[in-house]
């Protein structure tokens, strides 16, 4: 399995762009996941990525309780990542 770990901070407009140019390449590739780390946004991304989440069961989403950076958001990724 494929594991994709995106952290994001205050991306709600580019959650379905990206969703929908990762996807035909993943899908290509067999078994995945796509795991978006929302670290702690203020705007509506965490619902974008939860939308998605309802409607494509390889997303999954993640929501730090404030910014704690990149680094951290990366590593909750790989802690909580499925794939080898």
């Amino acid at each position: 399995m494929l594991s994709i770990v995106i952290p994001v901070y205050n991306e709600e407009a580019n959650i379905y762009p990206l969703y929908e140019q990762l996807k035909p390449v993943v899908a290509d590739i067999g078994e995945h996941e796509l795991l978006f780390i929302d670290d702690g946004s203020t705007d509506h991304t965490f619902a974008r990525i939860a939308a998605l989440h309802d409607e494509d069961s390889t997303v999954r989403c993640f929501r730090m309780r404030r910014n704690f950076g990149q680094t951290p958001a990366l590593l909750a990724g790989f802690r909580a990542a499925r794939g080898d």
